[in-house]
């Protein structure tokens, strides 16, 4: 009875220091490695910011990567192997510390099932097929891109794409796999990353390029990205835009600051009703037909700087609208409607700094109002009738105005700085 009353507490003695011994290793050890992966999303980070901060798909890259928050990381990288380190020291305890007591031996049994259950948990893959993160799925946020988490899904497929373009820190199988994984979780889904599980063959970069083409693509997309915060701008290049698809703008779009559709079918009443839901918006192009009408509302855009209207129907007096914007400081827009005399009332427009007429009415009289906007630095003019007498004529009275005639620049334009 001594002997066993004795025996005892040298046993759980002995367990407790095993559980703390081996614990501790399985925290240290598991600390370095999340230090490790939060030193490479950071090293990943720094290669973005080379990438233009108004680019949609850097800025969703950016998002995704720190994802990963400080309380995650310590679950995943310390908690997690702790507890597998606690369970190996009761372990320990059980199998070689009472080896002779039966009821000791079953539940070291029990205990040896746990732990093999839970290291296999680390290489095993989940439900959807994503490896859990212990520095093997190089998406330290991927197992968390769940239904209910659209916009961080979103931005992790974007970062995935956009690492395709950064130096190789990931092993470039894994990235394949992610990349085909997040791209059945997107809404909507996107075949081309899909596909890229399935064909091992097919290169990676042409399918990351599609992939890019495809994400921009979706008005729902990059919608849900305004609204949670993840992008501030709407591109569309190859599909047109309606009425219908244009009334989301009206809930959520407050912080929209780029809208840019190349392809647009949009009525004037509908602008009308959308314009006020985004109230921050900076730069606007429609592609489409914009009447008379429309120039109204859009200016009430008060934070307006660049409009691109390459169809307007565009009367004088829907020009003087313009002039109500403070900002505006670029100006592209193509009608027959403007001529020598619509031209008086850029005037007035405050802030007015490049000005690109195409297929207007306008003619070498016209440019000496131009020559008479203090603050224009650039001037492009594409079809019309003005001359290339008329445009030198302009030159030599303004000669540090860059101009830009029919795609070509004047031959005595010594000027040659950028321009938007």
């Amino acid at each position: 009875m001594d002997q066993s009353t004795d025996y005892q507490p040298r046993h759980w003695k002995s367990g407790l220091i095993g559980m703390v011994v081996v614990g501790g290793l399985a925290t240290a050890i598991a600390l370095s490695i999340g230090f490790s992966a939060d030193l490479r999303e950071k090293n990943i980070a720094r290669q973005l910011q080379d990438v233009p901060t108004d680019d949609f798909r850097a800025q969703a890259a950016v998002v995704a990567i720190r994802y990963e928050s400080l309380p995650r990381l310590w679950v995943r990288y310390a908690l997690r192997p702790t507890l597998l380190g606690l369970l190996g020291g009761l372990l320990f305890s059980h199998l070689f510390l009472h080896r002779d007591n039966m009821s000791s031996r079953t539940s070291g049994a029990i205990l040896l099932a746990l732990a093999i259950v839970f290291v296999a948990s680390y290489w095993l893959p989940d439900s959807r097929g994503l490896t859990y993160v212990d520095g093997r799925d190089q998406f330290q946020w991927a197992e968390d891109l769940r239904a209910d988490q659209p916009t961080t899904r979103t931005a992790a497929v974007h970062a995935a794409v956009e690492l395709l373009k950064c130096p190789p820190f990931f092993g470039r199988a894994s990235l394949i796999h992610s990349l085909g994984v997040l791209g059945d979780e997107a809404q909507p889904a996107i075949p081309v990353l899909n596909s890229l599980k399935h064909d091992p063959e097919q290169d990676v970069r042409d399918a990351a390029e599609m992939a890019l083409e495809q994400i921009t693509e979706s008005w729902e997309l990059q919608v849900d990205a305004v609204r949670g915060g993840v992008s501030r701008r709407i591109e569309i290049s190859f599909h047109d835009v309606d009425d219908q698809q244009l009334l989301a703008l009206k809930e959520d779009c407050t912080a929209l600051e780029v809208l840019q559709l190349e392809r647009t079918n949009i009525t004037t009443p509908t602008l009308a009703e959308v314009v006020p839901g985004i109230p921050a918006l900076k730069r606007l192009k429609l592609g489409g037909p914009v009447d008379a009408a429309a120039f109204e509302s859009i200016a009430h855009l008060e934070h307006l700087e660049v409009l691109n209207l390459p169809q307007a129907e565009c009367p004088t007096a829907s020009l003087q609208q313009l002039a109500k914007l403070p900002h505006l400081n670029l100006l592209r827009i193509a009608s027959r409607n403007i001529d020598d005399a619509s031209l008086e009332c850029l005037k007035e427009f405050p802030s007015l700094k490049y000005l690109h007429l195409i297929d207007t009415s306008i003619s070498d009289e016209g440019l000496a109002v131009i020559a008479k906007l203090p603050n224009l630095q650039s001037f492009y003019v594409d079809g019309g009738h003005c001359t290339e007498r008329g445009l030198a004529t302009l030159l030599e009275e303004n000669p540090l105005l860059h101009i830009h005639w029919n795609d070509l620049h004047l031959d005595n334009d010594m000027s040659g700085h950028t321009h938007e």
